[in-house]
């Protein structure tokens, strides 16, 4: 007599009476209708060590075709296939996340993997996440095979557990999961290509706890595809995406600080504009005639007005210090237009910043600017209401 089969034991279940096949442990009646059949049993008793059958109530010897027996299989040898209730069940069986058993037989769904027939849209969902274990595993640093979890190296060790059930994969897009499972890795840029696969999903992977991140892979499979693709055009244009981060970062703190640098540099100047408008309000003079009293305050508003005509200079070299920073951060805006678009665009948020803050310090100095004329103005208007010759000077100039 040959060896038992699994194909042996599937076809057993499968003429047991009833519903009895579709729930574990299986138990019910065998209509013993071919010789094949027949034989089949025979063998499956035989290998009761691997297919976990037992014959109850009859001696398998003196059995023949066209006899009913019952029989109860429990739960075959791993190693010679597997029985599962439902495709959960399947999963729970060892390293099933990462690849499909060789042999299984899932009750409820009535379907051998040897089947030549259709197959369900849960396993077709289930082979394509097993594609996509075999891309991703590639790219992992390592593969805990035992764990049935992907190591990355990532700020450190970073885990994605290789786990998932059938409601996972009936929210997923077996088209999304076949295109991320088919990127090319084994060409010349076979290294840079699993460096990047890593890189996406590991960003789509991070935020979440750890016992999902898996299922959020396959859930934003679309997303890490565009995100390899991206990674990789830029790799292949040229580009290396965190070294023009840095450049960026170190600009924008460049800029950054000679922005800031316009005002501080000006900062004992502008700490005199308060010094200067007290000195106007304390040491203009009353007087009635031209005398001692009159030529002091005309001193003290000549120095308001020299005061206010240095400050202006100084304030418009700052702006046009300002000016000139602007013009190379708009510069290096252009020379980062030359980077593919989807890159340009997450980048440039920081050129605008700038200009911002550009347009921000060249308000304050105009805003600097204005209160040294209005302080200059009250000083005017100080010298006058103070000053008898100058309200009759300016009473001449009106008649």
């Amino acid at each position: 007599m040959s060896a038992a089969t699994f194909s042996d034991l599937v076809n057993i279940v499968r003429h047991t009476g009833g519903e009895a096949w579709k729930h574990m442990p299986i138990k019910g009646t065998v209509a013993l209708d071919s010789p094949e059949l027949l034989e089949a049993l025979r063998r499956c008793h035989t290998a009761a060590d691997d297919t976990d059958l037992t014959v109850i109530g009859k001696a398998v010897e003196r059995l023949s075709v066209g006899d009913s027996v019952d029989i109860e299989v429990r739960s075959p040898r791993l190693t010679f296939g597997v029985i599962a209730e439902n495709l959960d069940t399947l999963l729970d069986t060892p390293a099933a996340h990462l690849r499909e058993p060789a042999d299984y037989f899932i009750c409820t769904l009535n379907y051998y993997n040897r089947d030549k027939g259709a197959t369900p849209p849960e396993i077709v969902r289930y082979r394509a996440v097993t594609e996509l274990v075999s891309t991703l595993r590639q790219s992992a640093a390592f593969l805990d095979e035992n764990e049935e979890s992907m190591v990355f190296l990532r700020d450190g060790k970073f885990d994605i557990p290789v786990k998932y059930t059938r409601q996972n994969l009936l929210d997923v897009d077996p088209a999304s999961i076949r295109a991320l499972a088919s990127v090319p890795l084994s060409d010349s840029h076979r290294k840079e290509r699993l460096k990047i696969l890593a890189e996406a999903v590991g960003a789509a992977a991070q935020q979440y706890p750890e016992d999902s991140r898996f299922a959020k892979v396959l859930l934003e499979a679309d997303s890490v595809k565009q995100h390899y693709d991206r990674g990789f055009d830029l790799y292949a244009s040229g580009f290396s995406y965190e070294k023009l981060k840095n450049e960026v970062e170190a600009a924008r703190i460049e800029y950054t600080s000679k922005i800031h640098k316009t005002v501080s540099d000006i900062q004992n100047q502008l700490l005199g504009i308060p010094v200067a408008t007290v000195i106007v309000a304390t040491q203009m003079k009353a007087n009635t005639a031209v005398g001692s009293d009159f030529w002091v305050s005309a001193a003290v508003l000549l120095g308001s007005f020299v005061f206010m005509l240095l400050m202006h200079f100084l304030l418009r070299n700052q702006r046009h210090t300002l000016a000139v920073i602007k013009e190379e951060i708009v510069r290096q805006r252009r020379q980062l237009e030359k980077a593919p678009k989807e890159i340009a665009a997450q980048l440039e948020g920081s050129f605008s910043l700038l200009v911002n803050r550009v347009g921000v310090q060249v308000r304050v100095l105009y805003s600097i600017e204005a209160i040294v004329v209005i302080g200059f103005l009250l000083a005017c208007f100080f010298f006058y209401r103070l000053s008898t010759p100058a309200q009759e000077f300016v009473g001449r100039l009106l008649r």
